[in-house]
């Protein structure tokens, strides 16, 4: 047992999501250091921390977190290929319930971003698969072109039949699952600055990432209206994902510090 190696996998760096929610100073600064504190004092018990972007990985480091302890790993999805099924749905939305940047970016989607382009395209739909379905359904109810697929366990055909998949994210920590699931699956995924934080730079050739309300609108209808556009970026997005998503580039670092 003396030889054996510790390893912990953050998924994401807690004290930096905090840090991101507390945009309306729920938390007292006071808190947010202690528990900074706490976190880092149990990351340096174990051998080594896993982190998945290089930014928490900058993190640690500007924390003065020793740089051999700390091993960068990401986030390993299997590249789809998906049939070709005929779109049912424009745009696709994937979450969990009880996820505050979850719902706080979906609920301002459907506010602010929804409505301007249903106004340009009246027959737009748009899907919304997982729990999080549960946290709008009723303030939604009303509107015919919203469809509430709840849990599904396997995605992939829902993913088939879409055009374009959105993430709508404005706080949160760690790479974002929902954005490297819809880049497996070779869709175009719209998101923001925070959806792609700590990723490779070259996502940007198989995402849509914009921050202001009427560039979504703008890149959403024109990507509609183009399926050789999308094309395009459904051709980058499988590239990409067998490049950086595979179990032997995420993991290779792990490997190469357990057997040293």
């Amino acid at each position: 047992l003396k030889h054996r190696k510790s390893i912990i996998f953050t998924h994401d760096l807690q004290f930096m999501r905090l840090k991101s929610l507390n945009a309306i100073k729920f938390f007292e600064e006071k808190f947010l250091n202690i528990n900074k504190k706490l976190e880092l004092s149990t990351y340096i018990k174990f051998d080594y921390t896993l982190v998945v972007s290089k930014l928490e990985y900058d993190v640690l480091k500007d924390n003065f977190f020793p740089n051999e302890k700390i091993i960068l790993s990401g986030s390993a999805h299997e590249t789809m290929h998906p049939k070709k099924l005929s779109k049912k749905w424009d745009l696709l939305y994937v979450g969990a319930s009880g996820n505050k940047p979850n719902i706080e970016g979906l609920t301002y989607f459907l506010k602010n971003i929804w409505p301007q382009l249903k106004l340009l395209k009246p027959d737009i739909k748009i899907a919304v698969a997982g729990s999080i379905g549960q946290d709008i359904q009723y303030k939604f109810k009303n509107d015919k072109n919203i469809l509430i697929l709840g849990y599904i366990e396997d995605l992939t055909k829902v993913y088939a039949k879409t055009k374009i998949v959105i993430a709508p994210l404005y706080t949160g920590s760690g790479i974002k699952g929902k954005v490297l699931e819809g880049i497996s699956n070779s869709k175009v995924v719209v998101t923001t600055s925070t959806g792609i934080e700590g990723m490779e730079k070259t996502v940007r050739d198989c995402c849509l990432v914009y921050d202001e309300t009427n560039d979504w609108i703008k890149s959403i209808m024109s990507m509609l209206k183009s399926e050789e556009k999308r094309k395009k970026i459904e051709k980058n997005a499988k590239i990409w994902s067998k490049k950086f998503l595979t179990n032997k580039y995420v993991w290779k670092d792990l490997i190469l510090k357990i057997i040293s």
